[in-house]
């Protein structure tokens, strides 16, 4: 695990990953998963994966417009 500096990178350490929105066509109901940790908050307040146009996390995340700069993320087990 290295630090990035990124200040909404997150890094997944040992198996998993993160859900994400797709398109129906790309993935079992429109749901995909990678292990990129790079994220940014798009126009709509909502935290997405830094790829391409941005995949929504899915459940999504939405920031509220006073956060600051650091963010604390729930944690629950996902099954496959």
């Amino acid at each position: 695990m290295e630090n990035t500096g990124g200040p909404l990178d997150i890094g997944i350490q040992g198996s998993g990953f993160f859900p994400v929105k797709i398109l129906p066509s790309l993935g079992q109901n429109g749901v995909g998963y990678t292990r990129a940790g790079s994220f940014t908050v798009n126009s709509t307040g909502n935290l997405v994966v830094n790829i391409g146009d941005g995949y929504q996390l899915s459940p999504q995340i939405q920031l509220p417009t006073t956060a600051t700069t650091s963010a604390s993320v729930p944690t629950a087990p996902c099954r496959m």
